[in-house]
Parts: structure tokens; sequence; C-alpha cells
């Protein structure tokens, strides 16, 4: 299983604090954390917001099928729910926002999703690096790509994530296709945040593995994973 951690403090520069740096400039698949793209538009489309309910289907969600709003199906990942989601904008605002928002460092290819529109849920044909992944969290975690202190409450409320510390605010977005595993978030404590983007690479990797690595930069433990 190969990794790479990278992370950066507040305002200092970017480091790879675990694992193969090389791997920090590897093009792969964003998986789930396109997911936060979806949500990103749809919030400044004013399409959606957390509460908004979707029925999901998912096998991989418990108790399904079953009603999810926006930020549980953000948490447990499903792919109805962003599928339904990018249905409510209008045509060609996703790819629009996508293009300004850095996240794959352009427009997407026109094909991009070739195979079907379900496909979007995890990004289609895109690839994107670690290093992508990382200014994409940045720019997020420092307020901006909201364009609004609303649309980026909405966000923060989406991808909130357990905390033992009450003291640390943590965000992100898992996401795992083709042996990639992904959390890509960052932490809050006081004036202090830290952007951290784990990928996992390999057959063997899984979903609890990166979560875990995630945590561990703050110094906690993982919280139990449906």
């Amino acid at each position: 299983m190969e990794l790479v951690v990278l992370e950066t403090v507040t305002n200092a520069p970017t480091r790879v604090v675990a694992g193969d740096a090389k791997l920090a400039g590897v093009a792969l698949t964003p998986a789930s954390t396109f997911k936060m793209v979806i949500a990103w538009s749809a919030f400044e489309a004013g399409v959606a917001n957390p509460s908004s309910s979707f029925r999901v289907t998912d096998a991989h969600v418990p108790g399904a099928p079953r009603a999810l709003t926006l930020a549980d199906a953000m948490f447990y990942s499903s792919n109805d729910a962003f599928v339904e989601l990018v249905g409510r904008l209008p045509k060609g605002r996703l790819e629009e926002d996508l293009a300004r928002s850095g996240f794959a460092g352009g427009p997407p290819p026109k094909d991009w999703l070739k195979r079907g529109k379900s496909e979007v849920a995890h990004g289609g044909s895109l690839r994107v690096t670690p290093r992508q992944e990382h200014a994409f969290i940045l720019r997020l975690m420092r307020g901006e790509l909201a364009s609004s202190a609303a649309v980026h409450a909405q966000l923060l409320e989406c991808l909130a994530w357990p905390s033992q510390d009450s003291r640390i605010k943590l965000y992100g977005k898992t996401g795992g296709m083709d042996g990639v595993r992904w959390f890509n978030g960052f932490g809050v404590e006081g004036k202090v945040s830290r952007a951290v983007t784990v990928l996992l690479r390999g057959d063997d990797a899984t979903r609890a593995d990166v979560v875990a690595a995630f945590y561990a930069r703050f110094g906690l433990p993982p919280p139990k994973l449906p």
C-alpha cells in the first residue's frame, strides 16, 4: 500500500509529512471527494442547502432505501443524492464552477461523463493529483472558495466530522475507487487551521485506514464508521 500525506498549517508552506513525495504529483480519480465540488456549486446556485432531502437506494448506505439530508448524504457518500443534486443545477453550471474552483486545474473535457451521468458523483473521467486536491481544500478552508459567508457556512455544515476534542473542529470528505482512498479535509483549533490531504493507493487500502491517517494528524482517535 502506497501513502502520501500533505499538510499546511494556517499560512505556513505545504509539506509532505508522510509517505512518498512523488505520489503527490500522480493524477488519480478524485472518487467521492468530487462531491465537495457538487455541493459547493449547488449552494452557489441556491438549489439546495444542507437540510435538503433526498431519497436514496445506495447499497452502502445503512437502512437504504431511505431519506437523507444533504449533510448526511455527504457523510455516507450517497451517489444517488449527488446525481440528483447535479440534475437540479442549470445546464453547464457544474462545469463552469468546476473550472473556476481549480479542483482539476481547469474545465473538464467534453467527454468527462461519457459513461453516463451517474459517473458525475465521483468526477467521471477527471484525474487530479494530491497536490491539486490539497490546493482545493486550502481554498475552502481559508474561505476563498465560497462567494459568501452563508455559502461557506453551508459547506462546513456538510463537511463536519466528529471530534472527541471539543476544541478541534474537523471537516472533510473521503473517497474510494479503483484502489485509491482519499481523505481531504482540515481541522480548526482556535486561530490555528490545519489542512490535511491523505492518499492511500493499493487494493488493500480501506476507508478506515484513510480516516485513521487523517485523524492521527490531529492526535485524535478515529470515529466508529457506519
